[in-house]
């Protein structure tokens, strides 16, 4: 049976005012910390590998053969294999002008078909008889900002899609998000000046639809009805979401028809502490977009960082609220 008391009170209209009117130009935005994948970039480590110089009309048979015959490992994917001279007085292609001169990575330093690329007679007509050494980034960068210092050292490849998806997230944003996270840490109107705390202790939850700013379900403690363990704020308001929408299809036969067959994709998920892994999960299979939390990160999100992992079907953006910072 649902609980009626999520659905929309008399006094949502005050609520929806009080946390719009907060003043949150002075909210320092360092309050969010992002969790991501455990295999964290690191922009310092680079890696040397070997290159050649050839002219332009023998470019492209060059690389064809040496992507056929000497690949390069899979984690360099993203790196180009060639680029133009960087300097003209590293011409070693003789008379050939700078402009006509290209370099080409040959293999990394040690690779086990080194020596016999050095000695492969249907390649070495058509580089340079000597090799010289360049450093080039050793993983892919993640967004737009770390691929434009990577790509001072080689060209690389760049798509702009999900993991570079938090420059799109602007400051506005993480100021109203602020305020979300004050309404569920200190209560429905937000008056309280210390976080509550309840014998229960579940959290307060608040789910948002972030196209139009609107609360679509919320729970406080204060609300009662825990006393099944699978009836957690979360499970409650993803309830309330799924209420909604059939009550929407059955009075719109083309809302059924339109509608996304997931409950809760692309919505903001506001905690007041980390979520288990019953919750994580539900709020994965309901296609949230990012999830919101304060407190200790040493759970299925913070630690194990379940969004993160290969074999989940989905991914929601994870960041935790630093509320020591908060006025």
């Amino acid at each position: 049976m649902i609980d009626t008391r999520l659905q929309y009170c008399a006094r949502c209209a005050l609520c929806q005012s009080w946390w719009r009117d907060v003043d949150s130009s002075d909210f320092p935005l360092t309050m969010f910390h992002e969790v991501t994948t455990n295999h964290e970039y690191d922009a310092s480590l680079l890696l040397r590998v070997r290159c050649r110089q050839t002219v332009k009309q023998h470019g492209s048979k060059v690389i064809k053969y040496l992507r056929q015959n000497y690949p390069l490992p899979g984690y360099l994917k993203h790196l180009k294999r060639v680029r133009p001279l960087q300097k003209e007085e590293n011409n070693l292609m003789g008379t050939c002008l700078p402009s006509d001169v290209l370099e080409i990575l040959i293999a990394v330093e040690g690779q086990e078909h080194w020596a016999t690329l050095t000695e492969d007679l249907a390649f070495l007509k058509y580089v340079s008889t000597t090799s010289y050494s360049v450093l080039i980034p050793r993983q892919r960068p993640p967004n737009r900002a770390l691929y434009e210092e990577a790509r001072k050292y080689w060209p690389m490849s760049f798509h702009q899609g999900r993991q570079d998806a938090q420059d799109a997230i602007s400051d506005e944003f993480f100021k109203t998000a602020v305020k979300y996270m004050k309404r569920v840490m200190y209560g429905e109107l937000g008056t309280s000046s210390s976080p509550k705390q309840t014998e229960v202790d579940k959290g307060n939850v608040v789910f948002i639809d972030p196209s139009s700013d609107t609360i679509l379900a919320e729970w406080f403690d204060g609300n009662g009805g825990l006393d099944n363990p699978l009836n957690t704020p979360i499970m409650q308001c993803i309830r309330c979401i799924a209420n909604r929408n059939v009550g929407q299809k059955k009075r719109n036969s083309r809302a059924t028809q339109e509608s996304s067959p997931y409950l809760c994709r692309g919505y903001d998920v506001y905690l007041e502490k980390e979520p288990d892994a019953m919750d994580a999960m539900a709020l994965l299979h309901s296609r949230v977009g990012r999830v919101f939390f304060a407190g200790q990160t040493n759970g299925v999100l913070g630690r194990v960082k379940l969004h993160t992992l290969n074999g989940v079907n989905h991914r929601y953006r994870v960041f935790v609220y630093n509320n020591n910072t908060s006025s």
